[in-house]
């Protein structure tokens, strides 16, 4: 944005962002190769699909159970 507005404290924020996210990225990126190194090739990558598909899904509400609607819990609709 800072390079589009020609405004250059936000072209240094910009750069700052970005220097600071490829730091995190390579510390990050060692940390976990070297804690998950140890897992097989397929069984890490499989568990990350799976939890991803269960946070989709709930997320979703397909997972849960709704209540039922006749239910005497219910509140009804205020007209």
């Amino acid at each position: 944005m800072g390079a589009y507005s020609g405004d250059t404290s936000q072209k240094e924020a910009g750069a700052r962002v970005i220097k600071i996210g490829l730091i995190l990225f390579v510390i990050f990126g060692t940390f976990f190769e070297m804690i998950f190194s140890s897992f097989s090739n397929l069984i890490f990558p499989i568990l990350l699909i799976l939890l991803g598909a269960y946070l989709v899904l709930n997320h979703s509400g397909l997972l849960s159970r709704r209540k039922d609607e006749s239910s005497t819990d219910a509140i009804p609709p205020v007209s």
